[in-house]
């Protein structure tokens, strides 16, 4: 990052240009502009609804996968057992809940 570019979202911070941006937002950013690219692709998500699943995959000590993917709007819990590929649908997988 360049020191122009630092300088100038110091600048933004302090003249209060950015107040309406959420702190989390800020968290682990580069430059101003993408602080501000995340702050409107967040605010476009909530107008459409739209979200970005999470992806999770635990292997146990016994090599068996546990697969999750989530969205924010997604009420399960738990995991289940890699029994999504076909594979495993026919070596008889079975749920696994982790919790």
């Amino acid at each position: 990052m360049k020191v122009k570019d630092t300088v100038r979202g110091f600048r933004m911070i302090l003249d209060g240009e950015v107040d309406h941006i959420p702190e989390q937002m800020f968290y682990m950013a580069g430059t101003i502009d993408e602080v501000i690219e995340r702050y409107e692709q967040s605010e476009l998500e909530q107008l459409t609804g739209a979200v970005m699943p999470i992806a999770v995959e635990i292997v146990s000590k016994e090599r068996k996968v546990f697969r999750r993917t989530r969205s924010r709007h997604d009420r399960r819990s738990g995991f289940r057992g890699d029994h999504g590929s076909p594979a495993a649908s026919r070596a008889g997988a079975h749920h696994t809940r982790l919790w």
